[in-house]
């Protein structure tokens, strides 16, 4: 592969991230883990190499003033995506968010307004240490110790950077994972060779059909 005019093959430090092995993924926008390059122009998605995966699922609840519009709002979807992972220092591709608008039923004698919004979300992070279960915990300990006002405020304004509505937003129930998933994963290099066919042209006698 190549950055910035030189060719790399497999993990590889570049000049411009000492201490770093990296590399662009093959298949970028299957790969939950890679990462939207910040160069103009480039649309190949990268991955720092790493020895593990982990993943972190949990869920908490949102008092939103318009849970309806909220809940198939791509900009709300999106601000909340880019809330979480600021929380615990993940890129916004890390994460994914399913948002769904709580039973009515469970809420009857409720206005409208102040029904909730269920917030399911997956953090995947690969790891480069070597203490992989330590920095999974450490990643849980930082969800739980998520100050849920603060992340309210914080959905709202990245929303409304996004050039989405102004909701009026609370958090309630606010459930970490129990434990990270951690899988540990194997790079693989694929070397590409190019054969190059050369054609031999063959004279005929039209005489006689023989070649010669």
């Amino acid at each position: 592969w190549n950055y910035q005019g030189a060719v790399y093959e497999g993990c590889s430090e570049t000049t411009d991230w000492a201490g770093h092995d990296w590399c662009y993924v093959q298949g970028g926008p299957n790969c939950a883990v890679a990462v939207n390059s910040s160069v103009v122009g480039e649309d190949r998605k990268w991955q720092e190499c790493s020895n593990a995966v982990i993943t972190l699922t949990g869920s908490f609840s949102q008092t939103v003033s318009d849970p309806e519009t909220f809940v198939s709002d791509d900009k709300a979807k999106e601000g909340v995506q880019k809330a979480v992972a600021k929380e615990i220092g993940a890129q916004q591709e890390q994460v994914e968010v399913t948002l769904t608008l709580v039973d009515a039923r469970r809420l009857l004698g409720r206005h409208l307004a102040d029904q909730q919004v269920q917030v399911d979300y997956t953090i995947t992070v690969p790891s480069t240490r070597v203490d992989t279960d330590q920095f999974g915990a450490e990643l849980v300990s930082k969800l739980a110790a998520i100050d849920t006002t603060a992340l309210a405020d914080a959905i709202v304004q990245e929303v409304v950077g996004l050039g989405g509505s102004s909701y009026t937003l609370s958090i309630s129930d606010f459930t970490p994972p129990a434990e990270p998933v951690i899988a540990t994963i194997t790079f693989t290099t694929t070397t590409i060779t190019t054969v190059t066919a050369t054609a031999t042209t063959i004279a005929t006698d039209s005489s006689n059909g023989n070649s010669g």
